[in-house]
């Protein structure tokens, strides 16, 4: 290709390949060969927008309103399909004719989203917020149109915080980009371990001159889980992550307990418990005491050994705002930095590759690199 982009030029019929397939990068549209473009059902059909929860591994029981989890791969799609307005409001640009399910696809090598066509007519936006309202918009009507219209009222709830986060008028675009729903499972284990050491190691810390303790975050992720041990012992495996405290008054392997212990502890020991299982469920996932709490509490597991993933799964779907709430506090203290969300899941170069220049002047500075 020569500075121009090329477009393909074959009529698009059935399921014939295209020429190429194209990314909204930074420096323009990025063309890319044409097949490595899956088609957006296809890719689906591989990995399942909303994968049921495996009932008979680490999930001894699951709530019938809520039966649905994320995995990796569509995570991974989610969170660079979010890039596409992230890039098209820096050029206002619309991508109401962009977003569509016959345009979509997902890069066979890359798992980003691309598009069939990105076309040179282009509509404009007056608010940064309606690229979002679309791109809300699609990811609903997919969600609709492969599991059901009764699936958007099943959704996990970190899906149903993500999507009220899209359509918020008043939508912080780099919070989209670094949103907790994008972080693969590897990636959420590294934050909930630096969350972990930060609060409970490093903290307190000087800034401006002013001291800032853990304990105003500690308490309020407290505050949002004040039922932290009721439910960490309704798990046959989170007992093991617990403080020790609670580790020798409730050992994991004595579980379950009855009667259900009825107990009312403070918020910042609710905090405590909630960081420390997701750091110690990040770090001790696959030991061998592990092992036999899981043989021993769980009679119905089968398959292969569980992974260091669906541990991490299994804490996110318990916890399902945890790092919201993390997020939220350390940015309130002006200490969100010190988690380096960009840095441990960073936008792909690919996004920075020579595009076809046509709106490479007007972008001259994205926040991140």
């Amino acid at each position: 290709m020569s500075g121009k982009r090329a477009f393909c030029t074959a009529v698009e019929s059935g399921r014939k390949t295209p020429e190429f397939c194209y990314l909204l990068g930074f420096s323009g549209v990025v063309a890319l060969p044409g097949d490595r473009f899956q088609p957006l059902d296809d890719f689906l059909s591989e990995n399942p927008f909303l994968s049921p929860i495996p009932l008979g591994r680490l999930y001894e029981n699951i709530d019938p309103a809520k039966p649905y989890m994320l995995e990796d791969p569509i995570r991974r799609a989610v969170w660079s399909g979010s890039l596409a307005p992230y890039i098209a409001n820096k050029v206002k640009m619309s991508l109401s004719h962009i977003l569509t399910k016959e345009n979509v696809g997902v890069h066979k090598d890359f798992g980003l989203v691309v598009f069939k066509d990105v076309p040179k007519k282009r509509e404009g936006i007056s608010d940064s917020s309606e690229n979002y309202q679309h791109y809300s918009s699609f990811l609903t009507e997919t969600i609709q149109r492969l599991h059901g219209s009764e699936s958007l009222n099943a959704l996990p709830v970190e899906m149903d915080i993500y999507l009220k986060d899209l359509t918020d008028p008043n939508v912080k675009e780099d919070d989209i980009v670094d949103h907790p729903i994008a972080l693969p499972g590897r990636v959420f284990g590294d934050v909930s371990v630096e969350a972990y050491r930060l609060l409970c190691k490093q903290y307190p810390v000087v800034k401006n001159g002013k001291e800032i303790s853990a304990d105003r975050i500690i308490e309020a992720v407290g505050a949002k889980f004040k039922d932290a041990l009721t439910v960490s012992l309704d798990s046959g495996l989170l007992p093991k992550f617990l403080p020790l405290k609670w580790q020798k008054l409730y050992p994991a392997n004595k579980y379950p307990w009855i009667p259900k212990p009825q107990l009312i502890i403070s918020q910042e020991e609710a905090g405590k418990i909630v960081i420390e299982i997701h750091r110690h469920g990040s770090v001790h996932s696959v030991e061998v005491g592990v092992d036999t709490i899981v043989t021993s509490n769980f009679p119905g597991f089968s398959g292969d050994k569980f992974t260091r993933m669906e541990v991490l799964a299994l804490i996110r779907h318990i916890f399902p705002e945890y790092l919201n709430t993390i997020f939220k506090e350390f940015k309130m203290d002006n200490l969100y930095e010190d988690l380096q969300i960009r840095e441990r899941n960073p936008i792909p170069s690919l996004y920075s590759a020579q595009g076809d220049g046509v709106y490479a002047e007007v972008i001259v500075k994205f926040i991140g690199f």
